[in-house]
């Protein structure tokens, strides 16, 4: 007799398991970093790291400057160079049903965080793009009054609610 009650899969070795396990805590150490990077109420100088590194330079443009720079950003979005906000959403729902599922499934798991580390770099490239188009618009005067801004900002930190200049 053949014992049947017994599935047949090969198991997978316990060194793939760990190594499954250190991509995904980077991974996620990496999604952090990046989302921290997005995060609505930035506090540069006050922890975050390597994530907030460019803050200094929004935080130093007008109030002005700055919304043509996050319109330039939804507008990329509205016509595909980046995904919006509903699509980048629906990631975070696909991992959580993966992650509720039964048994976990870590190769899902990965490609979910490799697209959105692939979103996140999409993103910061649009960013980037929109600050050197809107800085590409001052004359000397105006870049070198944005560089002392970016200077105050690196030496004091980001104004707080209510102080803008």
């Amino acid at each position: 007799m053949v014992d049947t009650t017994k599935d047949n899969k090969p198991r997978t070795a316990k060194w793939v398991k760990v190594l499954l396990g250190v991509s995904l805590a980077s991974n996620l150490a990496i999604v952090g970093l990046v989302a921290g990077a997005f995060s609505k109420n930035p506090r540069f100088g006050q922890g975050g790291g390597v994530a907030r590194y460019a803050m200094p330079y929004v935080i130093a443009l007008t109030k002005e400057d700055r919304r043509s720079v996050f319109q330039a950003m939804r507008n990329g979005a509205s016509i595909g160079q980046f995904p919006a906000r509903e699509e980048r959403r629906k990631l975070y729902e696909e991992m959580l049903t993966v992650i509720e599922a039964e048994p976990l499934e870590l190769d899902k798991v990965q490609a979910i965080l490799e697209r959105q580390t692939q979103t996140a770099l999409v993103a910061q490239d649009a960013a980037q793009a929109a600050w050197l188009e809107q800085i590409s618009t001052y004359d000397a005067a105006e870049r070198r009054a944005y560089a002392d801004r970016v200077r105050d900002v690196l030496k004091r930190g980001p104004r707080r609610k209510g102080g803008e200049k």
